[in-house]
């Protein structure tokens, strides 16, 4: 008797079907790169910025996009655009924005060699 295969699934075993994969998962989270690419464009109006950054709905293109302006903002010394950005961007950048003004407070590693 040969033994069953413990991973596969009974529609894999009945219909000869391949087990679905994660690609449907897998491309929810990919980044979406021509909306991070329009934002980092219109980065030198933070309102604009801002206000492109608030419409996106995908958790990971979102953060990726206000971490886009921010590293352009952070590493030209653009602070006041910062604040603009922050003053404009809802809530769930928070977190982000917490995070770049402590790195900028206590320089460390890569960060000092930035300034």
């Amino acid at each position: 008797m040969t033994p069953v295969n413990a991973s596969a699934t009974n529609e894999s075993i009945v219909n000869n079907k391949k087990p679905q994969t994660t690609e449907k998962s897998e491309a929810k989270t990919a980044v979406n790169e021509s909306t991070i690419s329009r934002i980092e464009k219109s980065s030198s109006q933070p309102s604009k910025a801002g206000s492109l950054i608030n419409r996106i709905d995908d958790t990971a293109t979102y953060e990726e996009a206000l971490r886009t302006v921010l590293d352009d903002y952070y590493s030209s010394g653009n602070y006041e655009n910062a604040k603009t950005l922050d003053s404009i961007v809802d809530s769930r950048g928070d977190t982000i924005f917490e995070n770049y003004s402590n790195a900028r407070a206590k320089p460390t590693g890569l960060w000092t060699l930035l300034q």
